[in-house]
């Protein structure tokens, strides 16, 4: 096949997703537009709703690698102040942050925050 029918075999493969895409967006939005016209038995029901204020979730997801990595290379870009995170990785034991294990990496976290 030449180039220029697999273009032309991808564009309507492509409008064929986006027909689907759209067929599918409509049904959500007809499903959610149900959904919000109450009814007797939901207006009973909304009157006995907990009102009890819901917890909220941490503002911080957990730290993983690659938020750490992020969060260090974010609060030392200059390289004087990644010298500075080397050296608390050294103190620790470790040469790089791929070695700290993650029971560490909050701890370690709060070390560079005091670079800053």
């Amino acid at each position: 096949m030449s180039r220029t029918k697999l273009l032309f075999n991808l564009v309507q493969d492509i409008r064929s997703v986006a027909e689907s895409l759209e067929a599918i967006a409509a049904a959500i939005a007809d499903d959610d537009a149900q959904a919000e016209t109450p009814t007797a038995q939901s207006a009973t029901q909304a009157s006995t709703i907990n009102t009890e204020p819901v917890k909220k979730a941490p503002d911080e997801p957990p730290l993983d690698l690659v938020a750490l990595r992020s969060y260090v290379a974010s609060k030392a870009p200059t390289k004087e102040q990644k010298l500075q995170v080397k050296a608390i990785l050294n103190k620790r034991g470790y040469a790089k942050i791929t070695e700290l294990p993650e029971a560490e990496y909050a701890a370690f976290k709060q070390e560079v925050d005091a670079l800053v």
